[in-house]
């Protein structure tokens, strides 16, 4: 997790990961769009920070998962069921309006 910098954007946001039963609410999480060109970024992309989300992504893996919009925002698919504790973790998504300006629901 970085925070805040040169070339990140905050962005309000609520972020859940996804279970296959329920979606489990994350508090505190930070959502930047990150620029391209600005602290090292190769392209822009959705830097989402919480320690959690480190735990089940390893920080620095550039990894390229799907993404689709929806209505008020954007998930995120993993490529393969995470296990972790007594949960299968599917993937995450961010609420935010704003995402949908840049990912149209059903894209």
């Amino acid at each position: 997790m970085t925070g805040p910098g040169e070339g990140k954007v905050k962005i309000d946001s609520n972020i859940s990961i996804q279970t296959i039963d329920k979606p489990i609410p994350i508090s505190n999480a930070e959502v930047y769009i990150h620029v391209k060109g600005y602290l090292n970024a190769r392209v822009t992309h959705l830097d989402i920070e919480h320690e959690i989300l480190n735990i089940i992504i390893k920080p620095k893996t550039g990894q390229f998962l799907l993404i689709t919009g929806f209505n008020g925002g954007l998930r995120i698919r993993f490529d393969k069921p995470i296990s972790y504790h007594d949960k299968t973790l599917i993937g995450i998504e961010v609420k935010s309006s704003i995402l949908n300006s840049i990912l149209k629901p059903g894209e």
